[in-house]
């Protein structure tokens, strides 16, 4: 019997028999240069030499990005999945709660600071500009784009269900800028007209690069699309590694 016991905890202790690690996620928080509280989950990847910034549409929240988050921990790729200000968890502040649907386009446009303050969060964790993939759905694109076209290191931009122009957001103006060595993939349904039009000016504008270009039936919009095209997590991935 206690040579069994022995054999047993050998086994253990070299790894046989264990399940295999679960994914993880951990929530977090950091200010902005506005004083803005942001929170988001935190998918951390051992030793991963990748990172991903996940920005989430309007009205959803961090959240809405859990199904490509774990898929990318799972590929040994980190992200963070933040909630924009006034969204979510992320409604804080010195001047009393935020409400997204009461913003003003400049407050709209003040979002670019949560995107600033969760590219420097990344870097705390490791992280290089040229390390760090920005995914964006609807307004997040915008974001990523005009990020992404000021800080060319950032080598690739996914753009769900993008608008040319969000309350002063403008991908328009930043797709003519974007590098020839940035990765962007450009997706949109058919009968979301104003997104799928807007896909379709960005990769005629788009003179330095060209992007990937994904055109979908029906009418999904951001991380729904994820629900047309199952497969479009992994074409995700794909562009990121």
């Amino acid at each position: 019997m206690g040579k069994a016991v022995l054999f047993i905890s050998i086994l253990l202790l070299l790894g046989f028999g264990c399940a295999k690690s679960p994914l993880t996620m951990e929530k977090i928080s950091f200010q902005t240069s506005d004083g803005i509280t942001i929170v988001g989950n935190w998918y951390a990847a051992p030793e991963s030499k990748r990172f991903v910034l996940l920005l989430h549409m309007m009205p959803a929240n961090k959240e809405s990005w859990q199904p490509l988050a774990e898929a990318l921990q799972a590929a040994g790729v980190a992200s963070l999945a933040i909630d924009f200000r006034g969204h979510g968890e992320s409604i804080a502040s010195q001047g009393g709660a935020l409400d997204y649907k009461k913003f003003s386009d400049t407050e709209q446009q003040a979002k670019m600071r949560d995107v600033e303050a969760a590219v420097a969060w990344l870097k705390e964790k490791g992280a290089r500009e040229e390390t760090i993939a920005l995914v964006g759905a609807s307004i997040g694109p915008n974001l990523a784009m005009v990020y992404g076209s000021e800080h060319t290191k950032i080598p690739a931009i996914v753009a769900l269900s993008p608008g040319l122009e969000y309350r002063g957001v403008n991908a328009e103006r930043a797709g003519v800028h974007i590098a020839p060595f940035q990765k962007v993939l450009l997706a949109a349904a058919e009968g979301d007209t104003y997104s799928f039009d807007t896909v379709n000016t960005l990769a005629g504008r788009m003179v330095a690069v060209e992007p990937e270009v994904l055109r979908y039936r029906g009418s999904a919009h951001g991380t729904d699309l994820f629900k047309t095209d199952p497969a479009l997590i992994q074409k995700i991935i794909s562009l990121l590694q």
